[in-house]
């Protein structure tokens, strides 16, 4: 049976590189998941990242440790990134933008801004199955016993 850090670095490598990139930024802030300097190069960080969220398996750490990751990914990460309408009126902000100034920027990012919100919401309907599963609170007491 995986534990639940090894399914949350499941989750995690299982994401596209830009949103292991994004996530391993944004939880190496956190107390106890902090990256050295050099581990921030974005050619190593999700690696540097994985292995900082391993160093926590086995007993009461884990269990912290992944409490921790499970709210901070949570109120961090998927609940900004969750919501399609959201997205779309990014990309209709980015669309109006690319008009406006007759710019071809804009209306690259307007695009990339659909494909990558739809890579999100994916990402983000994995993650709630996660949670509901191998890193609901009864998954994780039935682990650590």
């Amino acid at each position: 049976m995986n534990s639940p850090i090894e399914h949350f670095v499941s989750w995690y490598q299982s994401l596209p590189l830009d949103q292991r990139q994004d996530t391993a930024f944004l939880v190496s802030h956190c107390p106890g998941f902090e990256l050295e300097h050099e581990d921030l190069n974005p050619d190593v960080v999700t690696e540097r990242f994985s292995e900082r969220v391993r160093s926590y398996k086995g007993g009461l750490r884990e269990v912290a440790a992944i409490l921790a990751l499970r709210a901070v990914v949570q109120t961090v990460i998927i609940d900004k990134r969750s919501d399609r309408d959201g997205w779309k009126e990014t990309q209709l902000t980015l669309a109006a933008l690319g008009e406006m100034h007759d710019s071809d920027t804009f209306r690259t990012k307007a695009a990339e801004t659909k494909f990558r919100g739809e890579q999100w919401i994916v990402s983000c309907e994995k993650w709630s199955q996660l949670v509901a599963g191998p890193l609901s609170d009864h998954a994780i007491q039935s682990a650590f016993p």
